[in-house]
């Protein structure tokens, strides 16, 4: 995944750069660089380095997967289908895969179509707790509350503790009515992420709702 930030990004690039200019055709290495230059924000120079990687080693399944999440990082997301499916077209149970391919689908509005790749992803790697956290926005996406909440505490149990798995938490208890448990994850989403926008939004809408139920419930 994508997960490289800052000063870490930085020094991967220079780790992976040099192990690419020894030996141009390493593949790791490319693959590894390609990462670190996406988390950089250099899109353009990402996509030719996973490429690259991927042109080399096209029977790596995860040389495909870098090259379809490189896309999406950088705005193609019909470009990353299209290389995701080619690499499952060669790697038809690679979770790796079905995961960038349910992310790009989901990029896409495409919600039913993520979710259905996703639940497959799932299905072979029920311990990947970045798949369950896609799959829990991709359900949320199309109103299925009650399964995005599963997805998402399956996501927290298995070790992803990010702002976004938090506030799709919130969401789905929000769509269960839940207030005081969303109210509860969408600050555990705001802690994690101060400038996450759409959780600081939640949080508010669901103190507020939260505030209102207490009201109605004290003069009940």
């Amino acid at each position: 995944a994508l997960a490289l930030t800052g000063g870490d990004a930085e020094a991967a690039r220079a780790h992976y750069g040099a192990a690419v200019a020894h030996d141009p055709n390493f593949v790791e290495a490319l693959l590894g660089l390609a990462v670190a230059l996406a988390a950089l924000d250099r899109a353009d120079e990402a996509v030719a380095t996973a490429r690259r990687g991927r042109e080399l080693a096209p029977d790596e399944a995860d040389a495909w997967r870098v090259e379809a999440e490189v896309l999406l990082g950088a705005g193609n997301a019909a470009a990353s289908v299209a290389t995701a499916r080619s690499g499952l077209a060669r790697h038809p149970e690679f979770p790796g895969l079905l995961h960038a391919l349910g992310n790009a689908y989901k990029a896409l509005g495409a919600a039913t179509d993520a979710r259905e790749v996703l639940r497959a992803a799932v299905a072979l790697a029920p311990d990947h707790a970045a798949i369950h956290a896609s799959l829990s926005g991709a359900c949320l996406d199309l109103g299925l509350g009650r399964e995005a909440r599963e997805h998402a505490l399956q996501a927290l149990a298995l070790g992803a503790d990010g702002a976004e798995v938090w506030d799709n938490l919130g969401l789905a208890h929000m769509r269960a009515e839940d207030h005081p448990a969303a109210a509860r994850a969408f600050a555990e989403a705001v802690a994690r992420k101060p400038a996450l926008t759409p959780a600081l939004a939640n949080l508010f809408l669901a103190q507020r709702c939260l505030a209102d139920w207490t009201a109605a419930a004290a003069s009940a």
